[in-house]
């Protein structure tokens, strides 16, 4: 008998179709749980698009921060499915045999001409959204002065802001932010310094319709969150931490408010 078990961490692609594409392994042993990626993950041409090999990234970034033997982190959304737990065979490194095991059985993939680079933060987001069903509320790119009727143009010099979402009397503008990225201190001072324009031209214009939230994606502990939270505070409406299940919740319930206060505008997945 053995004290070490593992459980398969599956992307589901598309839930109608039952398919599923194993990703990453869980492992409990010796009281730890850590998280072991699938060697050999299928590409964008096998999962069927960038779209979805960016969900798979994003599940990525979740699963570094996993505590839970039992439990996905809560963001990771509903295309992440736990498998049922499996024993380690006694007498083995646990970690050792299962990375073996997990090299093993995924079969290599041939290597494309071009490497693909990670997606962006904005595509994190976007999958994020999308994993929740608010996505066909959800508008990339908002340019100040074009989009939204030619909304707030005094924000033009500024720059554009990741995702809006168009009401009738409210616009909602969004920034991700992913604490487990290597640049997450510049992604800060980004939307700090891009939120910070454009409440300024929010004062100028005055003009209260338009509200600005960054909201946190899955990873990082509780100082890092906290840390973001401080240093955006002067400059954002709102900020979301979306792996809390209340803060997560009411940030989805206003996208789709604000998106169904102006009929015939969901737009398609």
């Amino acid at each position: 008998m053995t004290d070490a078990r593992y459980r398969l961490v599956h992307f589901v692609p598309d839930p109608f179709s039952g398919a599923r594409v194993p990703v990453a392994a869980v492992l409990q042993a010796h009281g730890r749980v850590s998280v072991h990626e699938i060697p050999h993950i299928p590409g964008p041409e096998c999962l069927g698009g960038k779209e979805r090999a960016a969900v798979v990234s994003l599940m990525l970034e979740g699963l570094g921060r996993m505590a839970s033997f039992d439990q996905l982190p809560a963001s990771l959304g509903p295309q992440a499915t736990l498998d049922g737990a499996r024993e380690v065979p006694a007498g083995v490194d646990a970690q050792t045999w299962l990375e073996r095991r997990l090299r093993l059985s995924s079969a290599p993939v041939k290597q494309a001409a071009k490497t693909h680079r990670p997606p962006n933060r904005a595509t994190f987001g976007y999958q994020f959204l999308s994993n929740w069903g608010v996505a066909r509320w959800v508008r990339k790119t908002f340019k100040p002065g074009q989009d939204a009727d030619g909304f707030l143009p005094g924000a033009a010099p500024i720059g554009s802001v990741s995702h809006y979402v168009k009401g009738r009397s409210e616009i909602l503008l969004m920034e991700p932010l992913l604490p487990s990225r290597l640049k997450l201190e510049d992604d800060v001072h980004k939307v700090a310094c891009l939120f910070g324009g454009y409440k300024a031209a929010l004062t100028d214009a005055h003009v209260n319709k338009a509200k600005l939230i960054a909201y946190i994606l899955g990873g990082g502990g509780p100082d890092a969150k906290r840390s973001i939270g401080l240093e955006l505070k002067p400059y954002v409406h709102e900020v979301v931490d979306t792996n809390q299940d209340a803060a997560r919740t009411h940030l989805l319930a206003r996208i789709r408010d604000v998106g169904e206060s102006l009929p015939g505008q969901s737009l398609s997945c």
